[in-house]
């Protein structure tokens, strides 16, 4: 994992990076700048991404070899801090608790709406004491159908 002099191996790095961009629900659609990645990537791993010990020129270079198996390159125009997207087969792709595949930020959005939305019934031990009312449900329908319909406009 981790050599003797505090380097961590290209492939931990590549895994390690791969498994926060999908953390950021914009990973999907917008992209996020190589800064914001490093960044928290620091912060998570309280160790620095050191690109030119890896063998690699400049951030563009080395998110193109590190993340080649997920990455989509949303803006390149800034080599020094590209902004990067997931590719369409990942984010289609459930990755649970990860908020850049849209399978996980649809369940994450009709948990979140069934919870707000849903009552506390006592006497209903079904759900746990929850009670989905019938707008829950209907709400839950709605998201269901626009996250459906939009996806298939996009493919």
């Amino acid at each position: 994992m981790t050599s003797a002099r505090g380097i961590v191996a290209p492939a931990i790095v590549a895994q390690r990076l791969c498994d926060l961009l999908l953390q950021f629900p914009a990973a999907a659609f917008g992209g996020v700048q190589w800064r914001m990645l490093t960044k928290k990537y620091e912060e998570r791993y309280s160790t620095q991404i050191k690109i030119e010990s890896m063998g690699h020129s400049s951030p563009i270079a080395a998110a193109t070899a590190l993340l080649w198996d997920v990455l989509r390159v949303v803006d390149s125009s800034d080599p020094q801090n590209p902004l990067l997207g997931v590719d369409d087969a990942v984010v289609l792709s459930p990755h649970p608790g990860c908020m850049g595949s849209w399978p996980s930020l649809f369940r994450a959005l009709c948990a979140a709406v069934e919870k707000k939305l849903c009552t506390w019934d006592t006497d209903n031990t079904r759900y746990g004491g929850w009670q989905p009312s019938s707008r829950s449900q209907h709400v839950a329908f709605t998201i269901e159908t626009i996250v459906t319909d939009n996806l298939a406009c996009q493919l």
